[in-house]
């Protein structure tokens, strides 16, 4: 029995070994049948022939050159402001405090009113004193002429007694120096009153020079309500009045903004105070002064003002300081220029 089973376990110990090289030769002979089988045939593109690259070259060529010569109309655009055209300042032509104030900063004026006026106490009191020096020099003339014309009636009869010889030559002689020497005394006294009265001339001039007039029709742009109550020294500024006619606007532009605009150049104004109204506008001038402006924390541009003055008038109130948006329509440029003018 035992033997019997021994001999089954050998044959199929035998079995097992003649089995693996056949399949060890299947496992062998498979793989280059999957790897033909998953193989992925490359395709390749034909080169490039040199008809193409002349061809694709001569079209970049053209497109460039095309736009090189395509020019485009740019836009400048900005905020602008009412300014007066020209400013007068009006200074005090005496010294004095300012008690009296009819207008005020932003009233209209016209040339000639009467805006306030100054007090001086000193010249009031000059001014009446030589009044007073005056009154009384007039009334001693007065009574100096009445004696004067009773001299001289006197020696009317003192001279008509001589020739009778009712009195003597000295008595004559002293009645006329008498009046000569009152009508001294006279040409004194109105040579003191002349005087009086040039001094008193000038009071009055200094005392009408207190007043305030304007010298001109406009706006007072400065805030003159601010002195009052206060001294205010002969020559000082009193306020600064603008006139506006004719009427300009500023628009500040960027430095190199500056090759692109020109005088002449049209403009369209939309004013904040009429938003559905376009108005035209011209440049009239540039400003030869750069100043700068503070566009973000710590930014800063130089700037220069273009001066526009509104082609037609305007049909409301204008006032300095109102805004307007200004489009300027600029010469034409090529996309490298506006490319290098945007980043450069």
């Amino acid at each position: 029995m035992p033997d019997k089973r021994k001999d089954e376990e050998k044959r199929n110990k035998r079995t097992l070994r003649d089995l693996i090289p056949d399949i060890s030769k299947e496992i062998e002979e498979e793989p280059p049948d999957l790897i033909k089988v998953g193989e992925v045939e490359k395709v390749t593109s034909p080169p490039l022939t040199l008809t193409k690259k002349l061809l694709i070259t001569a079209l970049a060529v053209s497109i460039i050159v095309g736009l090189i010569n395509i020019k485009f109309k740019t836009t400048l655009r900005g905020t602008a402001s009412i300014i007066p055209w020209e400013v007068s300042v009006l200074n005090a032509k005496e010294s004095g405090i300012l008690k009296k104030l009819n207008k005020k900063h932003g009233d209209f004026v016209q040339e000639g009113e009467l805006l306030g006026e100054l007090e001086n106490t000193a010249i009031i009191a000059q001014l009446n004193e030589e009044k007073e020096k005056i009154n009384v020099k007039k009334q001693k003339l007065r009574q100096l002429d009445k004696r004067l014309e009773n001299l001289e009636k006197k020696l009317n009869r003192k001279e008509k007694l001589y020739e009778k010889g009712a009195i003597s030559l000295q008595e004559l002689e002293d009645s006329r120096l008498q009046i000569e020497l009152l009508k001294l005394d006279i040409n004194a006294i109105r040579n003191e009153l002349n005087i009086c009265k040039s001094i008193a001339k000038e009071l009055e001039r200094r005392k009408e020079s207190l007043k305030l007039y304007s010298i001109k029709s406009g706006f007072i742009v400065s805030k003159i309500e601010e002195l009052i109550g206060t001294y205010i020294e002969q020559g000082d500024e009193i306020c600064s009045i603008a006139t506006l006619p004719p009427i300009v606007l500023e628009l500040p532009l960027p430095e190199n903004k500056l090759p692109l605009v020109r005088v002449g150049q049209k403009v369209k104004l939309t004013f904040t105070v009429q938003p559905d109204k376009t108005f035209e506008g011209e440049v009239v001038n540039l400003s030869p002064t750069l100043w700068t402006k503070r566009t973000a924390p710590r930014v800063e541009v130089n700037v220069i003002s273009v001066i526009i003055r509104p082609v037609e008038g305007l049909p409301f109130p204008v006032r300095i300081g109102m805004t307007a948006k200004a489009e300027i329509i600029t010469r034409k440029r090529s996309i490298f220029d506006i490319i290098k003018n945007r980043f450069f």
